[in-house]
């Protein structure tokens, strides 16, 4: 506030701000994760090898650091989930913009990019710890939805969560 000029000295301007980019990061962050879920869904020959790498990242950490494993370094050990987070987003833009970059670039990129990223990996990896994943029978990957330049995920589409076996 000490350097603030003009309208970014009023209190109620900054305070809108603060809550478009909460309501903003939120939002495409779960728009991303859902889109992820939906396309792991469609392509279950990728869930067993994640769910091995994943379930290998966080044993080999349990054993360096003598904690439970859901460490930041696990995660970054966790290169195949990455790779299927940059792929789904990829193929299920947030944007219809030809040159779709999901966080932006250069001086526009997105600064919580990595936080996001992280944010995304951790539920996911999570999820499929804990669970299989699937669709209702009869039922394929819920299509998308969009408005004006952006895409959602269609939130009729259903996803089946089993709870995996303890091992």
């Amino acid at each position: 506030m000490d350097i603030a000029q003009g309208t970014e000295e009023d209190s109620r301007t900054l305070a809108r701000q603060v809550l478009l980019l909460a309501v903003a990061s939120i939002h495409t962050t779960t728009i991303a994760t859902i889109q992820m879920l939906y396309d792991l869904g469609a392509r279950p020959e990728y869930i067993q090898p994640i769910q091995d790498k994943i379930l290998q990242a966080l044993n080999d950490e349990a054993k360096e650091e003598e904690k439970d494993g859901w460490q930041k370094s696990a995660l970054d050990k966790m290169l195949i989930l990455d790779s299927f987070r940059k792929e789904s987003q990829r193929f299920a833009p947030q944007t219809l913009y030809s040159n779709n970059l999901s966080f932006g670039y250069g001086k526009y990129a997105c600064p919580g990019r990595f936080l996001a990223s992280y944010e995304i990996k951790l539920i996911v990896a999570m999820l499929l710890v804990q669970f299989d994943i699937g669709f209702p029978e009869g039922k394929g990957r819920p299509g998308s939805m969009m408005y004006s330049d952006s895409v959602f995920p269609d939130p009729k589409g259903g996803l089946i969560l089993k709870e995996r076996k303890k091992v």
